[in-house]
């Protein structure tokens, strides 16, 4: 039988209050963000380490070494504030919200995470981690406007962060779809 690969990627899952609050704060600067393609709310997730993609029977192993190493993870908490955009505000392509609060032990559960790839062969990125939600991105590679907002993003919400998702990533034209593969609690 053919092995399947798949594009994959591990994330924290946002809860509808966070959403809800960010969903709010774009449509209240909806006419600054003309020219970008706001991506659904369903797709809005803190992307923890882009795998790429990888073969199913990868996904089977690397979701046993998390499944071990996860467990001793304690739970903390996110709220989302900041508005930004990459590579910056003179040539935005995408379109942020930042992630506020416990960093220091988003941080600590980033670099458990490499560790855990690291051993099983992952390439790790070597630029610094910089929490974030993508919100939109450039509807066409080379238009250029600079980014103008007048208004800084503060939610109010937090979440209590649990757990982490492996996904699965399909590229579609209408968009992208995602599906958990594996949760891991901790």
């Amino acid at each position: 039988m053919a092995h399947q690969t798949v594009r994959s990627f591990l994330a924290i899952e946002l809860s509808e209050r966070l959403k809800n609050e960010v969903q709010s704060f774009l449509e209240s600067v909806g006419s600054s963000l003309q020219g970008f393609r706001l991506i659904p709310p369903q797709n809005w997730h803190l992307t923890l380490h882009f795998l790429g993609p990888i073969d199913t029977d990868e996904m089977e192993h690397l979701s046993a070494r998390l499944a071990k190493a996860l467990p001793g993870i304690k739970p903390f908490s996110i709220s989302l504030g900041g508005f930004g955009a990459f590579p910056n505000q003179q040539s935005p392509r995408i379109l942020w919200v930042g992630v506020r609060n416990d960093l220091k032990n988003l941080l600590e559960l980033k670099q458990k995470l490499d560790g855990v790839l690291q051993a099983a062969h992952f390439q790790i990125e070597k630029k610094p981690f910089h929490p974030h939600i993508t919100v939109a991105r450039l509807k066409l590679r080379h238009s250029h406007s600079a980014l103008k907002l007048e208004t800084e993003f503060q939610g109010k919400a937090r979440d209590e962060i649990k757990q982490i998702t492996l996904f699965k990533s399909q590229t579609l034209p209408e968009g992208a779809i995602y599906t958990p593969f594996q949760i891991f609690r901790f």
